[in-house]
């Protein structure tokens, strides 16, 4: 895809008004998981959770959900003048949609984010709330330059201590190292989950006694 010139001083392409009828209806409703054909690929984003906590279990692993951070405000200028992804990125995949209308769509997804953690005891890494709103984060309006990326992390992981915390706490973590190999194996025949070496340890006591 050719590179795109962005406007004078870096303001927004200007775009149809998309309060027009046919995509007001986004600006009001929260999207829901697994609808396909979501504006700004929210479908991507907004894939169904539902069947990801069982087969995470499989491999004693838990699910957790996260916010996105969209580098987009109403009446904000491009990240930086001359950088041709920001461009590219408004032009080829949220045309026609303004910055203030992704800035909306990106609150409504997370809210239902949000709402699907709290309802389901799902861990929420906030993301989005705790990084700044900083160009120099960013190479486009979504990804993250080397600093951004460093930075995320150290968002996630700030959240993530007190979850691990908690597990540690109660008893939930450490768990028992399965048996990889043969774990591997009864999955790959079964999608059944692996058992540990403790558990394997018992079921032989029992059957020798």
């Amino acid at each position: 895809m050719g590179s795109f010139e962005l406007p004078e001083g870096g303001r927004e392409w200007p775009k149809p008004d998309s309060r027009s009828p046919g995509r007001a209806g986004w600006m009001n409703s929260i999207p829901t998981f697994g609808r396909s054909g979501l504006p700004v690929n929210l479908s991507t984003i907004m894939q169904d959770p539902r069947s990801h906590p069982a087969d995470l279990a499989q491999v004693d692993s838990e699910f957790a959900l996260s916010s996105v951070m969209w580098l987009v405000k109403d009446g904000m200028f491009s990240i930086r003048s001359g950088q041709e992804s920001s461009g590219t990125i408004s032009m080829s995949i949220t045309f026609p949609f303004r910055y203030r209308d992704m800035e909306r769509l990106n609150g409504l997804s997370e809210s239902r984010v949000r709402q699907y953690a709290a309802t389901h005891g799902l861990p929420f890494i906030d993301v989005a709330g705790r990084m700044p709103f900083d160009s120099n984060l960013f190479a486009d309006a979504v990804h993250t330059t080397y600093p951004g990326a460093r930075l995320k992390a150290w968002v996630v992981l700030q959240q993530l201590v007190p979850i691990i915390e908690k597990r540690l706490a109660s008893g939930a973590w450490p768990k028992p190292v399965p048996v990889m190999g043969a774990c591997i194996r009864r999955l790959r025949r079964s999608r059944g989950r692996c058992r540990s070496t403790a558990s394997r340890d018992e079921e032989g006591g029992r059957r020798r006694s």
